[in-house]
């Protein structure tokens, strides 16, 4: 009996002690089976023609190696980067009425047969601050962005989901989807019909010339592709940097177009800016209302005009000093010599510093999400090393203060240069206010993000409101942190942002042909 019981007590503790032990011992053998799996998709070889060490195909060298690879796009133009994704690039130049020289480059779609190219329809895309026409080219996949073509994209004017079949299922998209879905009940977002969207290019410029429109990136004075000038040398002239986005407006946005029109034959085209982009039309369409007839869509990206509440930090300086006539714009442009953050070696170089390690690409990141209110979690860091030698590109000192003076005043009017020089200039005292309730056209589209921290939601509202006519559409980006420059940047874009835009520009295709 006493055997027994020592027996039965052992058998008892034995199985204690397995109920115990056997979780741990299931994971022991699960993670030794994973490791030996591994191990044999490793395949270790040295190459006998490059005379370096492989890991499965690829360079050891490059495995560990501490910094990002640069490829060719980060030293390309936009020339040079339209080619290489084998469509057809061309270059325009255009003189403005106070005689800047302005660069145009224009992308051709090799597949769409000549005696179709008339058909079609022109657009425009502009730029926003410190960038160029490269912005919107910049995220373009070397891989999968290539010319199509489609004949039936010449007559489509319903959504894209109609030509194009559903995507293909991934948890990843089934998330996102299910995010807009919740954060659309909750009335934080509009809901949008990405579950048909099509999985489009991230770069605005190449998507649109295979989706049948005749591309034409713009490049407004002070950038790094359109500093020439009749009479100024930008490099020693002070003269050439006396402007701001009121010129840009006033002269460069209309010359541009008008040149596309003349060599196009057309009464119309599409326009879509980004941020100063889109500042230059409300500029132009505010004295001239009468460009509505020229302008059909106009789709604002990150839309600007009135922006109080905006931090400026020691720009407030300069205002106050501009404003109370201690120092005049003369004075500044001479001593800082009118330019500022141009594209140069030590720029290019100061920014490698922190973006090209891979140890520091997320300080990096933090950075350009801090500026400019973009989602951190949608950058695609092999990106941000390139970014950083095509950004920033230039302007001038005055633009920069302009765009102070409004986020000061919180008004949308003309630079103010001192009671004595808007005498000379304006003819009054004091700056005048654009009038922005002058604009007609009933072909503006407004597309928003949630966490733009200059286009933000109340400074939309308050732009919205000024207008006299109602916007042919209002879009908030479905991500609830969608930031400034998240059109260009952001991973998702194509579906997000592109995909809505050309929508609308589809229901404008057979428009003036």
């Amino acid at each position: 009996m006493k055997l027994c019981r020592f027996t039965k007590r052992n058998v008892h503790n034995d199985l204690s002690t397995m109920s115990i032990f056997s979780p741990i011992l299931f994971l022991l053998v699960s993670i030794l089976m994973a490791c030996r799996s591994f191990i044999h998709t490793i395949d270790l070889s040295f190459n006998p023609e490059t005379k370096s060490a492989t890991l499965n195909g690829i360079p050891l060298g490059k495995i560990l190696n501490p910094f990002h690879e640069l490829g060719p796009d980060a030293f390309a133009d936009p020339p040079q980067l339209i080619r290489s994704r084998k469509f057809q690039a061309e270059v325009h130049h255009v003189t403005t009425k106070d005689n800047y020289i302005l660069t145009l480059h224009r992308i051709v779609n090799p597949l769409v047969p000549k005696n179709l190219r008339p058909k079609l329809k022109p657009v425009l895309l502009q730029h926003g601050l410190f960038t160029s026409s490269f912005n919107f080219l910049l995220s373009s996949d070397a891989n999968n962005d290539r010319p199509r073509f489609d004949p039936r994209d010449l007559v489509r004017t319903r959504p894209l989901n109609v030509y194009t079949p559903h995507p293909p299922f991934s948890w990843q998209k089934f998330l996102e989807y299910s995010n807009d879905y919740i954060w659309s009940r909750l009335y934080l977002t509009q809901p949008t019909d990405r579950w048909f969207a099509p999985n489009m290019s991230e770069s605005l410029g190449f998507e649109m010339a295979n989706q049948g429109y005749d591309v034409w990136l713009g490049n407004a004075r002070g950038s790094t592709y359109s500093l020439n000038h009749t009479k100024y040398d930008y490099r020693s002239d002070w003269r050439y940097w006396d402007f701001s986005f009121h010129e840009i407006g006033i002269y460069d946005t209309p010359a541009q177009i008008d040149y596309i029109l003349k060599l196009r034959k057309r009464k119309s085209l599409a326009f879509l800016g980004h941020s100063q982009g889109n500042l230059g039309m409300f500029i132009l369409q505010s004295f001239h209302p009468e460009w509505k007839d020229k302008v059909k869509p106009f789709i604002a990206m990150a839309p600007i005009a009135f922006i109080p509440n905006v931090y400026h930090g020691t720009v407030r300086v300069l205002i106050k000093l501009i404003e109370s006539t201690v120092i005049t714009t003369t004075q500044l442009n001479r001593v800082l010599k009118g330019r500022i953050f141009p594209k140069d070696p030590t720029t290019g170089r100061a920014l490698d510093l922190v973006c090209l390690p891979k140890w520091t690409t997320q300080l990096c990141n933090i950075a350009l999400s801090m500026i400019t209110g973009d989602n951190p979690a949608r950058t695609n860091s092999t990106l941000l090393p390139i970014l950083a030698h095509h950004i920033p590109e230039g302007t001038s000192i005055l633009n920069i203060l302009h765009f102070g003076q409004m986020v000061e005043s919180g008004q949308f009017q003309a630079f103010n240069f001192g009671p004595r020089e808007n005498l000379r200039r304006y003819g009054q005292l004091s700056a005048p206010f654009y009038p922005i309730r002058n604009i007609k056209s009933p072909d503006i589209a407004f597309v928003i993000g949630r966490t733009d921290p200059l286009s933000t939601a109340r400074n939309v509202e308050l732009t919205k409101s000024m207008l006299s006519v109602p916007l042919m559409d209002f879009y908030v980006i479905s991500d609830p942190f969608w930031g400034h420059a998240d059109y260009m940047y952001a991973t998702g874009a194509g579906r997000l942002a592109n995909a809505h835009m050309i929508g609308l520009m589809d229901r404008y295709r057979l428009v003036d042909m």
